[in-house]
């Protein structure tokens, strides 16, 4: 099974601070989808996270309708433990900012596995566009390589099924 995941931040973590720190970022939104053997798509996941002691731009519908992080991490837990993919756009990021997410919800459950396949597509777009460890946004790689911007999720799937990105994972094997 895979997990593709993406989650959006109010800003960029900060790995040299501590993930309890005040200034982290915060969640905004969460989107993750669970696929079969088969690549059929077995669960997804996308919901507006709801502020819990920080602002956000869209607040009001934030505050109406959106989830707590204590909500939707169980959930991720249970797929990342089914899933021998992870497929996001900067893992380390994506990482960093769900340490974020748990130290929020005050103790919510571990969620990476050392033996997981990762599949990296931040690295896989800077290496094939030639660009140095951290320096490309999801909104510069589908740019680059899918002729527009394409956000989210779908950006990262949309990446990871790239032609010149399986290309590069086949040689890479």
């Amino acid at each position: 099974m895979m997990l593709a995941l993406h989650l959006t931040m109010t800003g960029p973590v900060d790995r040299a601070a501590a993930v309890t720190a005040e200034h982290q970022p915060r969640p905004i939104r969460i989107e993750a989808r669970l696929f079969d053997k088969d690549m059929s798509e077995a669960g997804r996941l996308d919901a507006i996270i709801r502020p819990d002691g920080w602002t956000v731009s869209a607040a009001e519908r934030a505050n109406r309708c959106g989830v707590r992080p204590v909500a939707w991490l169980p959930l991720l837990k249970d797929w990342n433990e089914a899933a021998s993919h992870l497929v996001a756009f900067d893992i380390p990021e994506t990482d960093w900012a769900v340490r974020v997410c748990r130290s929020i919800s005050r103790g919510a459950p571990e969620w990476m596995r050392e033996m997981q396949i990762a599949h990296d597509v931040a690295q896989d777009s800077r290496e094939l566009l030639g660009r140095e460890p951290g320096g490309i946004t999801l909104a510069e790689a589908t740019t680059s390589l899918l002729g527009a911007p394409v956000p989210g999720l779908e950006g990262v799937l949309a990446l990871y099924q790239h032609e010149s990105v399986q290309q590069l994972r086949r040689a890479a094997a």
